[in-house]
């Protein structure tokens, strides 16, 4: 990995990746590119990689929104490579489908453990009839 910020380790990143660059990510966006600095993206947690899309997304908006850069197709194709990137939608739908069966388990109706499989099935069925 190059000392450039970007999404995911440079083991994963597809030619013509977008390099926003450092200056443009906080201090703690940095801190946490450096923490990852290394690891190869299937070794990165689903939180791990929704924060970096979301702090390379924002970083490509601070420097849009710096005085003297207009650049407006350029920053939508960045935030469009970002968040449209394999590896961020696939954490993406991991995460709403956890978060759904969260939400459903916290029901006081539905904490029975049948239930829990019933919503899982749920939930593998629904992925399984859209990629068809």
């Amino acid at each position: 990995m190059t000392d450039e910020a970007t999404l995911v380790p440079c083991d994963d990143l597809p030619d013509g990746f977008p390099n926003i660059g450092a200056g443009w990510f906080t201090p703690e966006a940095l801190e946490l590119l450096k923490s990852l600095k290394g690891r190869k993206a299937a070794d990165l947690s689903d939180d791990e990689i929704m924060m970096l899309a979301l702090t390379a997304a924002q970083a490509a908006l601070a420097k849009y929104v710096h005085p003297g850069y207009r650049e407006a197709e350029e920053t939508l194709d960045t935030i469009l490579s970002v968040l449209d990137h394999d590896t961020v939608v696939q954490a993406e739908m991991r995460k709403l489908h956890l978060m759904r069966l969260q939400r459903l388990l916290k029901e006081p109706q539905n904490r029975k453990l049948g239930f829990f499989r019933q919503a899982l099935s749920r939930i593998t069925t629904s992925r399984r009839l859209k990629c068809k």
